[in-house]
């Protein structure tokens, strides 16, 4: 997994990594900084393309978390209408 912290260390304050990899596109809705705002490019090649994928245990309990949760709200609200 890419280590963010490290990739901004890497960029921030860096005049030559802004100069070739800083973000030159639009921006909307934040203000434009050149200093903090990167190119795909950039994040690519200063952090990697790395992803670490979650352990079954992991994404097993979340989905079910998930999927649990939207269930017990479904029913209370079903219940509450007087439908059974």
């Amino acid at each position: 997994m890419p280590d963010f912290q490290a990739c901004a260390d890497a960029f921030i304050g860096n005049e030559t990594a802004i100069s070739l990899y800083g973000w030159n596109g639009p921006v909307h809705q934040i203000p434009r900084n050149r200093t903090s705002q990167i190119s795909l490019e950039g994040c690519i090649k200063l952090c990697g393309t790395g992803a670490q994928y979650y352990d079954w245990e992991m994404a097993s309990a979340t989905i079910l978390n998930w999927v649990c949760i939207r269930f017990v709200i479904v029913w209370g609200v079903f219940s509450a209408a007087g439908f059974r």
